[in-house]
Parts: C-alpha cells; sequence; structure tokens
C-alpha cells in the first residue's frame, strides 16, 4: 500500500516539479500556493526555505517574490559537494528531539554533516524521485544518506553507478549492495525476552503489525526465538496484525485510535488471556502498540502485574498512547542518534578512499530502557 505524503513531502514535490518546469519564472503568491496544495502557510515556507537553500529557487524582493532558478547547462558545482539528505521530518526540532524517532537519525546526520563542513540538501523521498529524474542523473550529488523505498532502488543503484558515495540506514535486503549502518533489532529483541524471564515470565507472546514480508520482524523474531531456547520456554507463534487493519481508513483523534486499537488487540488476545496457561509477558512491535495493548489487558479485567508488556523505539514520553494507559515496562532504544553519526563517519571514511570496495555494515548496539520504577531501581542496582 503506498505511503500517503505528509503535508511538507506533499509542498515539497510540487514545488520541485514547478521549479523543473518554469525555469527562470516568478512563483505564484503564498496564498495561490497553500489553496493550490492544501497545506497552511507554515509548512509552505518551510518547503520554500529548503528549496532556497538548495539553490533551486531564490528571494528578488518582498515585492516581487520568489523565482525558479534557470540551472546551468555545465556542472552544477554546488550540488556536486552536497549530501542529499532524505528524511520525513524536515526542520521540525520536535520531531528530532525524540530519542528514539526517524528525527534522531536525521539530527545525528545533520550535526555530523556540519561538523564535516558538508553542504546539505534534506528532502522527502516524493521530491527526491523528482529531482533523480529531473536533477542528480546530469548532475549528480556527492552522497546521499537515509532511507530507501522500493520505487527508488533502480535510481539510486545509478547514482552509486555515477560514483555517488550512498549510505542507508537500516538491514533492509534492498540495501545489501550499498554502505550501511543498522540497529540491531535482533539483540534488542533478545535483550527483552531476557528482561521478561529473568521476572519469571515464561509465556511470551509477540505481537507484531506487518505490512509484507517485514524485514526488521525476521529479525526480531531471531532474536526472541534464540533467547526462548536459550531459556528452555516455548517459543509461542506470533499474533500478526495486518497494517491494513491496524491502520484507519479514516482521520481520527489519538484518543480515538487507541481506542479502536485497544478493542483490537483485546478481541486478539483473548485465546491467549484465557485457559490454563496464559500469557503472561508480551513483546510489542513499537510503544504506541504497547499503550493499547495495557489499555486491552485493562479491558480483560486482569491485575497490573499479571502481564508485563514491553514496547521497542523508546518514544513512550511522547508518542500516541502517552498517558492513554500504563507505558509498557521497558522499550529499547535502537540508538538512532549514534547512528547517524557513524553513518557520516562511514561517508568520510568511503571518500577518503580508507575503505575497501565492497559495501560495508555497520552495526549500532541497542539499549535496554527500563520504564516500570521498581525495574529502574533493579536495573540501576544491577549496572
Amino acid at each position: 500500500m503506498e505511503r500517503k505524503l505528509t503535508p511538507i513531502e506533499k509542498a515539497e514535490s510540487y514545488l520541485h516539479e514547478w521549479v523543473r518546469q518554469h525555469a527562470g519564472e516568478q512563483l505564484p503568491p503564498e496564498l495561490t500556493l497553500t489553496q493550490e496544495l492544501g497545506v497552511s502557510r507554515h509548512t509552505l515556507r518551510t518547503a520554500l526555505k529548503k528549496m532556497e537553500a538548495s539553490g533551486l529557487i531564490e528571494c528578488v524582493s518582498r515585492r516581487q517574490g520568489r523565482r525558479a532558478v534557470e540551472r546551468p547547462s555545465g556542472s552544477m558545482g554546488l550540488i556536486a559537494r552536497t549530501v542529499i539528505v532524505v528524511g520525513g521530518t524536515g526542520f521540525d526540532p520536535g520531531a528530532w528531539s525524540n530519542p528514539g524517532s526517524e528525527g534522531a537519525f536525521e539530527a545525528g546526520v545533520m550535526e555530523a554533516l556540519k561538523e564535516a563542513g558538508y553542504y546539505t540538501l534534506m528532502m522527502g523521498e516524493e521530491a527526491l524521485a523528482w529531482e533523480l529524474k529531473a536533477t542528480f542523473m546530469d548532475h549528480p550529488p556527492l552522497a546521499l544518506i537515509g532511507t530507501m523505498g522500493t520505487e527508488l532502488v533502480k535510481p539510486i543503484q545509478q547514482l552509486h553507478d555515477h560514483g555517488v558515495a550512498i549510505m542507508l540506514y537500516g538491514d533492509n535486503p534492498l540495501n545489501a549492495p550499498f554502505d550501511r549502518v543498522y540497529a540491531d533489532q535482533e539483540e534488542g529483541t533478545r535483550m527483552l525476552v531476557k528482561l521478561l524471564v529473568r521476572r519469571g515470565k515464561k509465556r511470551i507472546l509477540r505481537l507484531w503489525t506487518y505490512e509484507g514480508e517485514d524485514w526488521w520482524i525476521q529479525q526480531r523474531n531471531k532474536g526472541y526465538k534464540s533467547a526462548m531456547e536459550e531459556a528452555g520456554l516455548e517459543v509461542l507463534p506470533p499474533e500478526l496484525v495486518p497494517r491494513s487493519l491496524h491502520d484507519p481508513k479514516e482521520p481520527l483523534s489519538d484518543r480515538q485510535t487507541m481506542d479502536r486499537l485497544s478493542h483490537l488487540y483485546a478481541g486478539m488476545l483473548m485465546k491467549w488471556l484465557s485457559g490454563d496457561n496464559p500469557v503472561d509477558g508480551i513483546l510489542c512491535g513499537s510503544d504506541p502498540d504497547a499503550y493499547a495493548v495495557n489499555a486491552a489487558l485493562k479491558l480483560h479485567g486482569l491485575p497490573p502485574q499479571q502481564v508485563d508488556v514491553c514496547g521497542f523505539d523508546n518514544v513512550w514520553t511522547s508518542c500516541q498512547g502517552t498517558g492513554y494507559a500504563k507505558p509498557p515496562i521497558a522499550t529499547i532504544d535502537r540508538g538512532n542518534h549514534d547512528a547517524g553519526r557513524q553513518i557520516v563517519n562511514l561517508l568520510l571514511k568511503r571518500t577518503a578512499g580508507q575503505l575497501p570496495t565492497e559495501p560495508q555494515a555497520i552495526r549500532v548496539v541497542p539499549q535496554l530502557i527500563p520504564i516500570d520504577s521498581q525495574l529502574k531501581k533493579a536495573y540501576k542496582a544491577s549496572s
């Protein structure tokens, strides 16, 4: 299922295409653009600032507004010294400050690139797709950093063949031909299972939201299986929630979304909570899901300590679901900010000729984050 564009990505995509078709022309007024795109003036201005920083448009004067820069026929020297950062949070400081979010990775990347003295240009996947066709094949950038959707595999491979350094985040099999940094999802899951085992839990269920053959699920399943077998416990089949069932078809408030998910999970967990051998631990794919699972357990009337619920991603303090129900007892910080800095370090080595020709893969060690107050005390005492 195709991902819906965020307002900033929608604005970037439209503006990049407009500039490509109207080189040298004056841009329409901001009011016209906001009405055409259906976005706020703040969103539009954020997109315009990013394009000004990349040299695609210029501000002529307050009265005349902005115009699309005419592109020279020769090599674009600025682009040739620029690192493209593919991201979805743009310039949102709130997203960058959340340790488990995609923005934390982007923050680490941008900090390290600034320290290294690189020109940078941040854009969403949709805007990148346009620029790959319109600009970058003829005027390639120095490097590209980010994640990669399936539809971008071929053009990014072409950029790589043109000598562009490609640095990707994640251990998706699609990333295998390129240098990459990845969070160890397998080890993170092992940490959570071992924690639950130490707390006396023996029937540990996985509840994953999935969309096709998600690579991260395969890695987490390996970590779960190895930790359960090491403890001599039964490996239970995962409870899989299709993404189409998980995500609402119509926009809902956070409260409505969590109400919907908690009732969905209450139904799915019924068979696991009844009988003589119910589950006593649940691994969730993310922290928001952990809140919804705890709400589902409350709907079943279970005591708070009967089933321990673990999250993932370390977004529990500011994610959808915060304050709705009891938080997970623990989560995993994937080290996104550190990964962002490490990927730039990998780029520096690649461009300096210090790496072998084979693609390099750097593993970021995850960190267990205890959330339950008693667990925090025990964890602090043992460390």
